[in-house]
């Protein structure tokens, strides 16, 4: 059934819990809405709210954000892509095997082209927090909002194992206590000593000699 009032605009109604469904060309089937609200895109048995089926076709092709302006607590206007788990139950990313690519891509002035990862627990009061960016620049800042190096980490870095690389291919797999420095200051004053003694050898032996040529 399909109605309109001129005021509340167009309507379709079905009873008997029948589906709404679409046909475009002849009987080529496009879309339903099952009778529970399910909505299936190239499928007449739809799982889930939204169940997309197209085959080898991406599912889903936009210009611009194709992820509504979800409120993440920093600014209402700042689109977002939040995923929620109840229980064993999760729904978002994570799901499936492959590679995952998330994009941030500025096509005006108004954006920044950065990735943001924000967590947070309503249920024990929590708000929504930035954790994580990666700006434009391929700069990667934890709990800092605008890192100026590829890695900058605002807290303490824990390194269960493998250490540290530096740029001349050396690793550092323990915290520098002075030692070998120590060690070294300790070797080279008792050089000085032995230099020291050998130099007043030397002198000795010079005025041992001016005295047998005497």
């Amino acid at each position: 059934m399909m109605e309109t009032d001129g005021i509340n605009g167009l309507s379709f109604a079905t009873i008997n819990n029948a589906p709404i469904d679409f046909y475009t060309n002849g009987n080529n089937h496009r879309m339903t809405i099952t009778g529970s609200g399910n909505v299936g895109i190239g499928t007449i048995s739809p799982n889930f709210a939204l169940d997309v089926k197209t085959g080898t076709k991406p599912v889903i092709a936009a210009w611009g954000s194709i992820v509504d302006r979800t409120y993440t607590g920093s600014s209402p206007d700042e689109p977002a892509f939040a995923t929620y788990s109840y229980g064993g139950t999760k729904f978002g990313i994570g799901h499936s095997w492959g590679a995952l690519s998330l994009l941030a891509y500025d096509i005006d002035t108004y954006g920044a082209g950065n990735i943001k990862f924000y967590t947070g627990n309503n249920a024990e009061g929590q708000p929504c927090a930035e954790r994580m960016i990666i700006t434009r620049t391929g700069n990667v800042g934890i709990k800092t909002t605008n890192p100026a190096s590829p890695l900058e980490v605002n807290g303490v870095i824990h390194s269960t194992s493998g250490g540290v690389k530096f740029p001349d291919n050396t690793v550092q797999t323990t915290a520098y206590t002075g030692t070998e420095l120590k060690e070294l200051i300790k070797q080279n004053q008792e050089l000085r000593i032995e230099l020291e003694q050998l130099r007043r050898e030397i002198e000795n032996l010079k005025t041992q000699i001016n005295i047998d040529n005497k």
